[in-house]
Formats: structure tokens, sequence, C-alpha cells
């Protein structure tokens, strides 16, 4: 099966063309690893899915991408958004604000940042639209920020992160989730979230990159954070809680791919991808480097990368050294260059063949943390076929490391170890297989080894029953485990040999069994001590006789503990014949005795064995139980003073606390051999028999060693005997000694006890001879007792009444060696008691006799009263500490008890614990009383003591919520609103916000600080009042005036807006240079006033012309004559400086005598209005002339020009009648080449036109005419 998508990509022209990117799922596809051979025969990856995935995200980028989000809307929450050419800010005023978006584009260049209330704030981004969410440029926030788009997410590698977390993801999270605050996406987008750019959290913050796939490439920092990369259609994020991601599929393809650095300091880093079944498959990829180091100071970060159901591969680097690295997923694959490096690596696959890459990883692992390879050899939801649901480990490559670090093996299955493990650490660390662990037993997996498995600490354990060790081998002592273990030992046919033989301490945990036996032979032994491994242990010990006496039983062992139980041995037939019974409070072991003898004497003997003391209490008691009188009644008894043997013989045993030696019985047993006693009291050789016999009716006599103590008077011969020692063990033994006692005449029924004590250690029992005597006369004593000296505390255990009253004080001090229970007792109430353990007042005590040949006197006694005080014990209320709630307390936090003794507790205590005081009911903060009550016993003298309720304010973080206002404006109402944390019901906060002094524009403090409740730990955290410029629009005035005067003066006015109070503003209007009439503009932009934006509009200043009025002067000549220079005057105004007029003054054509008009009107200047008042020129007749000489010759006319040029009329006459001589002057050279206005001998006057040669020519003849007709004659 197979897919195609298709994508679009930009072109140059900004048109789209159609791109394809083949997503194969088959072999050699998107998420099935292609292999290529390596030298070494192992396997390298390669996948074409990130480049395609890459390429597709790619394609669909809109050729012209916004490059700032569009469509913006706020739905939840409250905010508002601000946007400039090159930038987005949105400001949010509530925790947790939505909005949804039609496009969300960075561009290069551009930013968007978020100004949230808290680091806590949420802004979840929605994209309704269909493209691409595209981050090319800068994202900034100081809170969360969550971006949500089904088209996929881009971060280019230009992007720039830096946030107080983010959540990049395709799938969809709904409105009632967001409002409540839990994370949980659903969707079926295909589409990928890739990073290639830079994404930076503040400390403590985190990273989610969630889709059906999600690529890394770039760089992902969160110190002290957490980073999730998540693949699924159905993911949980919780950004708090110890499971970071929770991953659910349906059917969807999914692929997490880490080829670039995640960086998580002291934090968590979750890769989870989670395939829907065998069809749709999930694959993680790491390449790239994870790092979650420990901070300093503070705790490492841990690392997990879950493939569920799926592949991980892996041949980047992993480090935590300080805590937990997990590789999990169903398949395993690791490169030659994969590192971890962690206190503990837990691979988690359900198959695992460790090759050579793989234990290259776990031995360099090693080195720092410990490993652990564990499987999963069942399948939840899916059907598991094939190799991969097996639950085996194959170890196929050798693992060697010297750190003192352990690996442990975890098979749901078998373990197979068929290369080297080899561990040479000298402290700590070693080798654990755990096998079979799908069941509590194990079932039928097994663990074979073909290869060498080295190291000073190995376990086994079949079966996930923790209690299930089976056994273990630590510093070469073998350790067994709560069951028992076959364990052959070489000497025996029937039982096979391990290893030969098996030394060192043999162990046992959780109190097993243990059995050391022999098919055949005389003797048990058992070699070492039973030390535990992990826990202490008891020891019993079931010995059972096979009938016959050859077989014994020898050892020394200190039996101690709670739990020892009774020691029995028994014959073939199973009746008791000796008896240890349980250990008594105080330490002793009694072992007991018990026949009868002819079916007549039955006699009970107990020896006991005291604790720490070096010495012996042997008791007899005799008991009639024939139906007639037993006469002289004797018996005997011999024992050995000290029958001990050194172990260096090779035989014997010693009676201290520990095992030393084991023989097989009737090897050594008594072989001892006598030697002389320098004491002078008797001595024996070897080889010969001794007897010593002393008589003596003296209880205190000592004949000989060890014959003191002996009770009773009558004695009446005590017998010391040796016979021969004859083994010949170099060993010493001091003699040993009888004695013989004369019971006298028992009755049917009657009992006589007699007790022996000595510091000796090993004892014989003799036989009892039973024979007849004469009667024994009986003796009435009195008893004292009174009250008893003192009062002790109750212990918990019984107090003798032997302690408070001896022998001599009951009796006198002839009785001083009479023995409490042996010779007497003492009664309470008609009982026997020798004690009493709870606290009161113990009354009427008395004494009964037990001392044969004596009984208690029927009056004359005096009774005895024994008092226990009870013990003082303190009940105090444990201390409680709550944060305000609002809730009304109650009850208390339990107690705590010193005085119980013996071990007691509050069992034996009566009545209901209560408790009482003010904190019964308390709410507020603050310190409060919690009184126990409701508890008794008569053994305890009781004390309550009140602890302590501490209501600790609650926490909250309350932020001045930001304010602004226009210049010149009221302040507005100050506001609050809790950030962190939350008020309790109605609470609420006294006190009153401030801000800073100050009116001009500029950001003013909001100060928090007189917030105040006393059931809330406030952190105020002050907000900003903002004065923002007052808007006004100022205009220059317009102004005007006539040229040469001098500039008004500027001024302004405010057209929009106002200024407030007195207000005025700073700066100089200025206008364009120049001074001819014209408009200038008067520039405003200079006014400027910090509390005011001022939009300032420029004026204009006129420069009106200058009004004059001229005159063209009045003019006169002589007919003929050239006319006078016409010239013009100001009659009113003034001309500026040397300004002067331009153009001509014309008058009226003619050349008869009369007025002619002068034209002023061309006269101008752009500078002036000009009032033209015209002149008058008058011609007057000529007077008459006198004619020259006829032979006078005539000159030559000619035409003087200003140059100094003649021009000869008519171009070619030499000789004319007339002469006219002509002056051209150009003064005005705006007019060049103009006319003449007059041909006169001398030109003089401004602004005179240039004549031209015809001007001249033609004013020659003018100036003919005119002569010739003054004159009346006609001219030749």
């Amino acid at each position: 099966m197979s897919r195609r998508s298709k994508a679009i990509s930009p072109n140059e022209n900004g048109a789209k063309k159609g791109c394809e990117a083949h997503l194969d799922d088959g072999p050699g596809g998107l998420f099935r690893p292609r292999y290529r051979g390596h030298a070494n025969g192992h396997y390298a990856l390669r996948f074409n899915a990130i480049a395609l995935v890459v390429a597709s995200l790619a394609c669909q980028v809109n050729a012209t991408p916004s490059t700032l989000p569009t469509g913006g809307q706020v739905v939840s929450g409250k905010g508002e958004l601000l946007g400039s050419a090159n930038g987005l800010v949105i400001t949010q005023q509530s925790k947790r604000l939505t909005l949804d978006w039609q496009q969300f584009n960075i561009g290069a260049g551009r930013s968007v940042e978020f100004v949230q209330p808290s680091s806590s704030a949420v802004a979840i981004n929605r994209v309704l639209g269909s493209e691409v969410s595209t981050i090319q440029g800068s994202l900034k926030a100081n809170g969360q920020v969550f971006l949500l788009n089904p088209n996929g997410v881009w971060f280019t590698p230009t992007a720039q992160v830096n946030v107080g977390g983010l959540v990049a993801s395709t799938l969809n999270l709904q409105s009632d989730d967001i409002a409540t605050g839990r994370y949980v996406f659903n969707g079926r987008s295909q589409a990928a979230v890739i990073n290639q750019g830079s994404i930076t959290t503040t400390p403590g913050g985190s990273v989610a990159l969630l889709a059906a796939k999600v690529i890394n490439d770039g760089q992902i920092h969160a110190p002290a954070g957490r980073v999730a990369l998540g693949a699924g259609s159905r993911i949980t994020l919780d950004l708090g809680g110890p499971t970071l991601l929770q991953v659910g599929n349906e059917d969807l393809e999914t692929l997490i791919s880490n080829g670039g650095a995640i960086r998580a300091e002291g934090g968590l880093v979750w890769l989870s991808a989670k395939g829907a079944d065998t069809l749709a498959h999930s694959v993680i990829n790491h390449s790239g480097v994870i790092e979650a180091q420990a901070l300093q100071g503070g705790e490492g970060g841990s690392v997990m990368l879950l493939a569920k159901d799926g592949t991980l591969n892996l041949s980047g680097s992993i480090t935590a050294e300080a805590s937990l690295v997990e590789t999990s997923g169903r398949h395993f694959n690791a490169a030659p260059s994969a590192s971890v490096r962690a206190r503990q690596w837990l691979i988690d696959p359900i198959n695992v063949d460790i090759d050579s890459a793989l234990a290259a990883s776990i031995s360099a692992a090693l080195a720092s943390g410990n490993v652990t390879i564990a499987t999963t050899g069942s399948c939840t939801g899916v059907s598991c076929t094939g190799s991969g649901a097996d639950g085996n480990i194959t170890v196929s490559s050798p693992v060697a490391w010297s750190s003192n670090r352990s690996l442990t093996l975890q098979a749901d299955n078998n373990i197979g170890v068929n290369a080297a493990l080899t561990h040479t650490g000298t402290s700590a660390g070693g080798i654990v297989f755990l096998y079979g662990q799908a069941a509590a037993d194990g079932g039928s997996s097994t663990y074979a080894a073909t290869a060498a498995v080295t190291s000073p600490s190995l376990q086994w354990r079949k079966g996930s029953d923790a209690a299930s060790t089976r056994y273990a081998i630590h510093d070469g002592n073998y350790f067994l485990g709560n069951k028992y273990m076959e364990l052959g030992i070489c000497g025996s046919a029937s039982v096979a040999c391990s290893s030969g033989s098996s030394g060192g301490k043999f162990g046992t945990t959780n109190k097993p069994s243990l059995f050391f036996g022999r098919s055949s032979g005389s003797g048990i032994g058992m070699v070492g001590d039973a030390d535990g491994f992990g826990s202490g242990i008891d020891l019993r010990i079931d010995y059972f006789l096979p009938g016959s006496p050859a077989e014994q039983f020898t050892a020394g062992y200190s039996i101690s503990g709670a739990a020892t139980s009774a020691l029995n041995f028994a014959n073939s037939g199973n009746s008791p014949v000796f008896e240890f019974l349980p250990v008594a409070s105080n330490n002793k072991i009694t072992l007991k005795y018990s026949t009868v003898l002819n079916s007549k004497l039955k006699v009970e003997q107990q020896i006991s064995l005291t604790g720490n003391n070096k010495y012996f209490r042997l008791d007899v008691a005799l008991t009639n139980v024939s139906s007639g009188n037993l006469d002289n009644v004797q018996f005997a008894r011999s024992f050995d003073p000290d029958n001990s043997v050194d172990k260096d013989g090779g035989g014997g045993y010693n009676t201290v606390n520990k095992i030393e030696q084991t023989l097989a019985a009737g090897d050594s047993a008594n072989a001892v051999s006598a030697s002389s006693q320098s004491s002078g009291s008797y001595y024996t050789a070897a080889g010969t028999t001794a007897k010593i016999v002393y008589f003596s009716t003296d209880a205190d006599s000592k004949p000989g060693y060890g014959s003191a103590f002996f009770s009773g008077s009558s004695l009446s011969s005590m017998t010391s005997a040796a016979n021969a020692l004859s083994k010949g063990n170099s060993q010493s033994a001091d003699i040993g000694i009888g004695m013989l006692f004369n019971a006298g005449t028992m009755t049917p029924g009657q009992s006589k006890n007699y007790a022996l004590s000595a510091s000796l250690d090993n004892r014989s029992i003799a036989d009892i001879l039973a024979d007849l005597n004469s009667a024994v006369a009986v003796t009435s004593l009195n008893y004292t007792l009174g009250n008893a000296s003192t009062s002790p505390l109750y212990k918990g255990s019984a107090y003798n009444l032997a302690d408070q009253w001896s022998a001599s004080a009951i009796f006198g001090g002839s009785y001083s060696a009479w023995v409490p229970g042996t010779d007497y007792v003492f009664v309470f109430n008609g009982g026997t008691v020798t004690g009493f353990t709870n606290a009161g007042t113990y009354t009427n005590l008395g004494i009964n006799i037990l001392r044969s040949g004596y009984q208690s006197a029927a009056s004359g006694n005096t009774a005895g009263s024994f008092t226990i005080t009870p013990a003082p014990l303190t009940v105090t209320a444990n201390n409680k500490s709550k944060t305000y709630d609002g809730q009304a307390f109650s009850g208390g936090n339990g107690v705590s008890y010193s005085g119980f003794v013996n071990g007691e507790s509050s069992a034996v205590l009566s009545g209901s614990l209560g408790f009482t005081g003010n904190s019964q009911g308390a709410v507020n903060a603050g310190s409060y009383v919690i009184s126990p009550q409701g508890l008794s016993s008569s053994n305890y003298t009781i004390n309550h003591v009140a602890g302590d309720l501490t209501i600790t304010p609650r926490p909250i973080t309350v932020l001045a919520d930001p304010k602004s206002k226009t210049y010149g404006n009221a302040d507005p109402a100050l506001t609050w609103s809790v950030t962190g944390g939350e008020l309790v019901g109605s609470d609420t906060l006294n006190g009153a916000l401030s801000r800073a002094p100050g009116a001009n524009v500029g950001s003013y403090a909001i100060d928090a600080s007189t917030l105040s409740n006393g059931n809330y730990l406030i952190t105020a955290r002050n907000g900003v009042l903002t004065i923002n410029p007052r808007p006004i629009t100022v205009l220059a005035d317009a102004k005007s005036k006539t040229y040469g005067n001098a500039d008004p003066a500027l001024s302004w006015s405010v057209t929009a807006g106002e200024l407030i109070g007195s207000d005025t503003l700073s700066g100089a209007l200025s206008r364009a240079p120049g001074a001819n009439v014209g408009s200038y503009p008067i520039d405003a932009s200079a006014l400027s006033n910090g509390n005011y934006l001022i939009t300032a509009q420029n004026g204009v200043l006129t420069i009106n012309p200058r009004p004059i009025t001229v005159r063209a002067d009045p003019k006169s000549k002589t007919y003929g004559m050239v006319d006078p220079a016409l010239t013009w005057s100001l009659s009113s105004g003034d001309l500026v400086g040397g300004d002067t007029l331009a153009g001509n003054l014309f008058r009226q054509a003619g050349e008869a005598v009369g007025n002619f008009s002068i034209d002023a009107s061309a006269l101008f200047n752009s500078n002036y209005l000009i009032t033209a008042l015209n002149g008058n020129l008058q011609i007057s007749p000529q007077a008459p002339i006198s004619r020259p000489p006829a032979d006078a010759p005539p000159p030559m006319p000619t035409a003087a020009l200003g140059g100094g040029v003649v021009f000869v009329p008519d171009g070619a006459a030499p000789v004319v009648s007339r002469m006219v001589q002509v002056m051209v002057q150009t003064a005005d050279q705006r007019a060049p080449q103009q006319a003449l206005n007059q041909l006169v001998p001398e030109l003089s006057g401004s602004g005179v036109r240039t004549p031209s040669l015809a001007d001249l020519v033609q004013q020659s003849r003018v100036l003919d005419e005119r002569r010739s007709k003054a004159a009346g004659a006609t001219e030749p």
C-alpha cells in the first residue's frame, strides 16, 4: 500500500506550481528502513522519510505567505492586538486567552510578541485557514504560547523563539479543555511539526511539539524544564505531572526524528510515538544530541524515548549522568555511533539481541551508570506474532566493564548468554538475571549460558514474585533465596557434585528452610555461619534419630530471636525423650527430661542455661506415681566440671556462640584424657581409674573440686569418680564428680524437689535409684512479708516477688539458702504466683513452703503487700500545618507517644482519641492549639500535651492591572487581578492601589504592596500606568506683508484638540527665505511639548507688491530737433533700496508742432504695484536758420553709434546734402536693440532703445523733410 500527496510550492513570480512527494509505506518507503551492509556485519539505517516530510511541508507553504498573522479574533479571555509594519504585539489581560486566526505566519525580519500577565498565563492560537504556519522571524512571550494548525507548523532555520513555554501541534484542543487547563489533543491530521530554528524557554519552561510527524533539526533548550515530542492522534499533555505525555493512536503512521539538539538541564526530555497496529507503524529516529544533565547543586534530568509498538533507531547521543534514560519499542536498533551516559539506562523492547553495536553502547554506558534491559513479552490490544512477541534476551556479543555499576537483564521469557559478560568492579555493581518475568513463578522460562559470566556479584531470579530470588553469589559467598535449593556436595553418590565443593557462607532470605543431609553415615555436618543475605534469619533444626543410639547430634550454637521455637529430640517412634523449652524472657534456655522408672517413680528434670552466665541450674522433681509408698529413694548425679576440648586437635566441641567445627558422631565425643590437678583435692592419670569418696552430713562441705552449693542437710554421702579417658588426643579435662542424695520415704502422689547449681559447661544425666526408706519428719515455719520496700514503675513485664523479699527476710537468716520456686512459692488469692506485671496494689500475699520436711505454719504469719506504680506516659498531639482554604479545621493530626515500656504501643490504651482546643473550627491563618483527650490506661499515668495547628497564609500573586490615560485626563480606576493561586470563595483583598505621582507623559508604577488579607501570603507585582501624549493639531497662522516691509510676527493656533491649563508649545516657527513678492511656507514642525502628540500643519507668508505711482515727466523740443530723453518720476510711494523700473516710455507718434502724449504704461517691476501716469511732449516751431555758403562743401552725413561706428545712409552715397549724427545707448539690457527715442546730437536719459541702421536712415529722412518744410523750400 502506498500513497502520494500533492502540495504547492512558490515560484519566483508568485504563482503556484505542483510538486509531489512520494510517501511510500512499502519496503524502503517512509516508515520502513532500508539497510545496507557494513564491513563488520552489522547494519546502518537509511531513511528517506524526513526529507520527504520537510519537502512536503515546504510545498504546502503559500507562494506569498503573510509576513504577520492575519484575521486575529479574541474568542475567550481578554487581550489587545497592536500591529505595525514589522511586528505584532498581543497584550494578554487574562490568565487564559484564546485567539482564532486565518493565518499565523512570521516573516523574516518580522516579530510577534505576547505580553502576558505571568509566566503561567496561556495564549492559545488556533489557525482556521488552510495554510501552513511558517515561522521565519521572531516569536517572543513571557508566558505559554500554543500554536495549533492542522495544516502544519514549520519553524525555519531563521526562526528565533524565546518564550516561557511553547506548544506547537497539528491536533485540536477542545474549548472545554482549554477552559479547565486540561490539555487533551485530538485529530487525524497527517501534517508535520518541524523545527529547524532555535527554540528557548525561560528556566522551568516547557516545549511540546505534537503531531503525526515531528521533526527537530534545530535547537531546543529548556533549562530545568521539559521537552516533549509526541506523535499520535490523541495526546494528553501534563506539563507538571510525572508522565509528561500519554500518546494514543487510531490508524495514523507516526514519526519522530531528532537530528538536532535538545537540552533540558535538570529537566525531562520525552519522545513518544504510538502506532495503532501492525499496519500503522511508529518510528523514532534519534541521530542528534539529547542532554538532561544535572543543574548545579540540583537533581539530574531524565530522558524517555518510547516507540510504542514500533521501532526505535538510536545513532545519536543521550546524556543524563545523574538520572534515568529509557529507550523502549517493539524493535530497538543501536548504531555503532550510539552513545548513552546515564545513572540508569533502561532498554525495553519486546526482544533484545545484544549485537556488537548495542554491546559497545552498553559497555560505554556502564562506565558511568547502571543499565537495565527489559522486554515485554505480551502485547495489549494487538496480536503479537513472530519472534517479536517472545520476550527473550540474547547476549550475542561480549559486554565488559570495570566500574562499580550493574547490568540487569529482565526478560519476560528466556535469557541466553552466548557471549561473555565480564564485570571487574571491586566494591559494588554486578549482574542480575531476571527471567520468566511474565509470570509470578516464571513458568517454563529458562536461563542458559554457554559463555563465561564473571562478576563479584551475581543474582538470578525466576518469576516476577519479588520474594523468589533463588540464589546469589557475592564476594565468593553463596546465598540462598527464600525457597529451598538443591545443592549437590561431593561425597554422596545420590546427589550431583557442584564444582567439587561450595565454600564461603550460605545465606538465606525471607526465613527459608535449610537442609543439609547425607544419604548414609553416622554424622551430620554443617560448616560456616548462617548469615542472611539482606535480612536476618531464624534457625530451626528438627533432628530425628533413626532409632540407633549410634547416631549423635553434636552442635554448639547461640540461639536468639523472639521467633526461636522449641528444639525437639525424638527417637524413631517420635516419642519425646528430651525437649528444649522455648527461650524465656530472661534469655534462659531449658532442657527438660521426663521419664517414669519401674512404673513407680516419675522423674522430671530441667537443666536451665542462663544467658551471659557460665553456669546452669538443675531442678529435679520426683513424684510417686505408684499405689504404695516408696522408701529409701535415692538418686545419683555425675558431671564433668570442664569437659572442653581445643579445636586444634581435630575433634571435640566448645559451647560457644557459633559453630567452630563439625565431626561425625562417635569420632571425638568425650574423647579426652585426664591430667593431674595440683590443688591437692584429687588427681588421676590417663588409663587409670580414680575414685575419691567423701562422707559428710554438712550440706556446705567441699569434698573436692566442684562440689559446692548442694542443698539439703541430710546429705549422707558424695562419691567422686573418674573413668579412664583413653582416647589420647593430648587434651585436658578435669575429673568427674558424683553425688548421691537420699530422698527418704515418698507416699503415693507425693513430690520431692531437689536443686543443684554449678558454674559448669556440660553435664550428663545418670540413673535414678528407687528403694525403700523410712518416712521424713515435717517442720512448720512462720513467714513474715509486710509491705514491699519499693513501689516500682510499671515496666510491661513481671516484677519477681522473690526480688522484693529474700528467704532470710521471710523465714530468718538460717534459711537464706532457700530458693524461691524450689523451696517455697508466693501465693495470692489462693493461687501460686511468682510476680505481678500490671500496675496496682496487691495485698494479702502469702507463702507456701515446698521444701521436703517443711510446711507453712497455720498461724502467726504476716501477709505482704506489693504496689506497682503506673508508668508516666506522654501523649503529644502532632503538629499540623495546612494552607488557608476557607474550611473550618476539625480533629487533629494524630499523636506521638513517649513512655511506653517493653515495646508496648497505643493498643494497650483504652478510650477513643479525640481533640479539643481553639484549633477546632479554626478557619483563618494563624496558630492554634490541638489538645489530645480521651485515652486512659491503668498501667500509665497519661499526660496530654497539646500540639500546634498552623494555618499558613495561602500564597497568591497579585498584579496591579496595567492602565493608561491621555495626558490631561483624569486617572482611570486602579484595579488588580490574581495571576498566581486563587482567592477562596468570596474573599477579597483590603487596601488600595496607588500610583507614583506625576502628570506628564510617561510610565508610573502602580503600587500593589498595600493590598492585604491576613489569610493570604501576597506576592504583589506592581503594574504600570501609562500617560500617553495628548493629540493636538497645530496650524501656523497665515501671514502677509508688503514688499520691502519687515516680516510680521509668526504665530500658531490649535485647530484640533486642546492645550491643558496654561500649557504652551516650545520651539519657533520659521519661514522659507526670500524677499520678493510671492508665497513662503511657515514651518511649524519645530513646535514641541512632551505631553502632546502634535500634528503640525504649515502656514503661508504672502509678500504683496509695493504700491507706487509713476508719472512720465513732461518734455518739449523744437520742431525738427531730436526728441529729448523721456524720463519718469515717482509721484507717490517709493522704491526700496536700489530698486528701479524696467520698461520704456513711448510718446505719441508725430513730428509736427504740437503736444504728443508720453506713455508710461510699459514701466514695470514685479515687486511693485505700479500706477502709471502719462506725460506730454510739446514740439515748438523752429526758428529760421541760415544756409551755408554756396561754395562750402557739404558735410558727410554720418550716424554715430555709442560704439563709435559710423554708418553711411543709403549704404553707398559718399556725399549727402545734410549730416545727421546719432548716438545709440543700450543701458537697458532687458530690451536690447530697441528703437531710439530721439535723434539728438547728444543723447541722454535712461532706458533708451538701441536704434538699427534702418532707424537711423529713416530718422535722417524725417529730419530732412521737417527741415525742408520749415524752410519752405525743396531740398535738392
